[in-house]
C-alpha cells in the first residue's frame, strides 16, 4: 500500500474526474456538489455519504428519509405495512384485492363489471327504492289507476261482508240459485192454479162438446159412404199412376244405357268394352286424355274425329309431311327471294362493291364475332388476342401503335418473334390474320407511313 495519498479536487458543478486526471488509489473532490472519486484499478468509483450510485454490495438502513425517487432493478422487500403511508408488499396488495373479489363470480370480479350491472347509475339505491315506491305492497295498498287482468282471475274464499267489497262467484252463485228457487216455486204455483180453472171450462165444454158430437157422428156416417166410394176411385187412378211412372222409369233407363253406350267419357286409353262391359257399337265416342282428342268407332277400330271448320292452321295438320311455308316465315325463319342474293353452292359475280364493318378496338383483344376488319390504337403494352375464334374466318387490322408499346402475343396467337418486334417499334402497321378454328395465323407489313413504306 503506498505510503501517500494525493488528492485533487474540481469546483465545477457536476463534473466527475476521468482515469487520465486521477490514477489507481488517488482522490478527486467535486467541492461544488460535495462528492468524493477514486480511480478503482481503472474504473471511476463515487464514495462518500451521498453517492449518485452504488455498483456493489447492499444497503440496509434501520430509518431514513429520501428526498428524491429510487430505481430499484432487483427485488426490494418491505415488511407488512402497518401506516397508511408504509409500503405494501405483493403478496399484501394480492391479499386484499383477493378479500375485496372473495368468491364473486367471473362476470362480477371487477369495479367495471359491478357498475354495469347495475347500469353504471350512481344512485342505484334511491332509483330502486323510487321504483319500488310505485309498486303495489304484499301485505296491501291502494290502486291509483286500472288494472287490466284480460284472461287472468282474482281468487278469493272470502264473503263479502260490505256494500263495496269485491265478491266472488261462489257467492253469487248461491245467492242467485236461492232467487231462482224461489221464482221458480212461484211460477210453479200460479201455472197450478190456471190449470184448474181451465180444467173447469173445459168440463163445460166437453159437455156441450157430446152433445155436438153426437149430431156429427149422423153427419159422419154419410160422409164415410160417400168417402168410400171416392177412396175407390182413386184406389182404381193411383194403380194406373204407378204403371205410368214404372214405365217412364224404364223408358228414361233405356235412354241413358243408350246414351252410356255411345259416349264412353274421358279415358286415358281405348277401350275395348263400353262400359256395361258389352261390346263395342260402331259411332261410339270417348275423349282421350293422353293425346287431348276426340276418338270414334268405326265398328273395327278407333280413330280421330276430324275437325270441321272453316279454315285450318299449319298446326293442325299433323300427316303432311312436309313444313308449309306461311307469309309470316317469309323474311324470319325463310329467306325470300332475291335475285341479288349470293349463294354459297354456285358462282356469283359481283357487280356491286362488297365491304366488311370496320370495328374499333384498342384493348388488343380482337372478337371475331363482331367482324372480320379492325383499327386498333393501343394506349399501353398489351397481348395480342383472338375471341371466338371460328374456323375458316380471315380478315385485317389497321394496327397504329404510334406509342410504341410492347405487344406479346397469346399462346392461339400464331406470328413471328421477328414481326412482334417490328410491331412493338412505334409506328402504323397492317395486319391480316386467318383461323383454322382453334388458333389464329398473324402478319404484319413493316411500318408504313402515307408516302410508302
Amino acid at each position: 500500500m503506498p505510503t501517500q495519498i494525493l488528492i485533487k479536487k474540481s469546483t465545477t458543478a457536476s463534473a466527475v474526474p476521468t482515469t487520465s486526471d486521477i490514477t489507481t488509489g488517488e482522490l478527486a473532490v467535486n467541492t461544488a456538489d460535495k462528492r468524493l472519486f477514486t480511480n478503482n484499478s481503472g474504473t471511476i468509483v463515487e464514495l462518500g455519504v451521498n453517492p449518485s450510485s452504488v455498483t456493489t454490495g447492499a444497503i440496509t438502513a434501520s430509518s431514513g428519509t429520501v428526498s428524491g425517487n429510487w430505481s430499484v432493478s432487483g427485488t426490494l422487500t418491505v415488511a407488512t405495512p402497518s401506516n397508511d403511508t408504509d409500503a405494501a408488499s405483493k403478496a399484501y396488495v394480492d391479499t386484499a384485492v383477493s378479500n375485496v373479489v372473495d368468491s364473486a363470480p367471473g362476470a362480477l370480479d371487477t369495479l367495471n363489471e359491478l357498475a354495469a350491472a347495475l347500469g353504471d347509475d350512481a344512485n342505484f339505491s334511491t332509483t330502486i327504492t323510487n321504483s319500488l315506491a310505485t309498486k303495489l305492497n304484499l301485505s296491501g295498498g291502494t290502486m291509483t289507476g286500472d288494472i287490466v287482468l284480460g284472461a287472468n282471475k282474482i281468487t278469493s274464499t272470502a264473503t263479502p261482508a260490505t256494500d263495496d267489497t269485491l265478491t266472488r262467484k261462489g257467492y253469487v252463485d248461491s245467492i242467485l240459485g236461492s232467487a231462482t228457487s224461489a221464482a221458480t216455486s212461484a211460477a210453479n204455483a200460479a201455472t197450478s192454479e190456471s190449470n184448474a180453472a181451465t180444467s173447469e171450462t173445459n168440463a163445460a165444454t166437453s159437455a156441450s162438446n157430446a152433445s155436438t158430437s153426437e149430431t156429427n157422428a149422423a153427419s159422419s156416417a154419410s160422409a164415410a159412404s160417400t168417402s168410400a166410394t171416392s177412396a175407390s176411385n182413386s184406389a182404381s187412378a193411383a194403380s194406373t199412376s204407378a204403371t205410368n211412372a214404372a214405365t217412364s222409369e224404364t223408358n228414361a233407363l233405356n235412354a241413358y244405357d243408350s246414351f252410356d253406350d255411345r259416349y264412353l267419357g274421358a279415358k286415358a286409353s281405348a277401350p275395348t268394352l263400353d262400359n256395361d262391359g258389352d261390346a263395342l257399337i260402331a259411332g261410339a265416342l270417348y275423349f282421350d286424355t293422353t293425346d287431348d282428342k276426340m276418338q270414334v268407332y268405326s265398328g273395327s277400330a278407333w280413330g280421330d274425329v276430324a275437325p270441321v271448320a272453316t279454315s285450318v292452321t299449319e298446326a293442325q295438320i299433323s300427316d303432311l309431311g312436309t313444313t308449309i311455308v306461311l307469309d309470316s316465315d317469309i323474311g324470319t325463319t325463310v329467306q325470300g327471294y332475291d335475285v341479288d342474293t349470293l349463294k354459297a353452292d354456285v358462282a356469283d359475280t359481283l357487280t356491286a362493291p362488297f365491304r366488311g364493318t370496320v370495328t374499333t378496338d384498342n384493348d388488343l383483344s380482337f372478337d371475331m364475332d363482331v367482324t372480320n376488319f379492325f383499327k386498333c390504337t393501343p394506349t399501353g403494352n398489351g397481348t395480342l388476342t383472338f375471341t371466338n375464334i371460328t374456323a375458316g374466318q380471315s380478315g385485317n387490322i389497321w394496327f397504329d401503335n404510334s406509342g410504341g408499346h410492347t405487344i406479346s402475343a397469346a399462346s392461339t396467337t400464331y406470328i413471328a418473334s421477328a414481326d412482334l418486334t417490328t410491331i412493338s417499334t412505334a409506328g402504323v402497321y397492317f395486319l391480316s390474320y386467318y383461323s383454322d378454328g382453334a388458333n389464329v395465323m398473324v402478319s404484319a407489313t413493316p411500318a408504313v407511313t402515307s408516302a410508302g413504306a
